[in-house]
């Protein structure tokens, strides 16, 4: 099984309390997808921080930016 059918299936939280298959982000377009350790955590706050800076570039690409992390909805929001 390829990696990406394996990631696909991974179902997860998102920041409103809904749920999704990690598959469906980019089942229709191209995306960014990056992990970080804890939404609570300071570098990995600011690492989100300078990707919201690169977010209509990222756009301008055909692309959408996904970030999957660790923690409460209120760190991911």
């Amino acid at each position: 099984m390829r990696m990406a059918s394996k990631l696909a299936a991974i179902e997860l939280s998102d920041w409103a309390g809904g749920r999704a298959s990690l598959g469906t982000f980019w089942k229709d377009q191209t995306i960014v997808l990056v992990f970080i350790r804890h939404f609570g955590c300071l570098f990995c706050r600011e690492q989100v921080a300078q990707l919201r800076d690169e977010l209509d570039e990222i756009r301008s690409r055909g692309a959408e930016l996904v970030i999957v992390g660790n923690g409460t909805q209120r760190f991911a929001a």
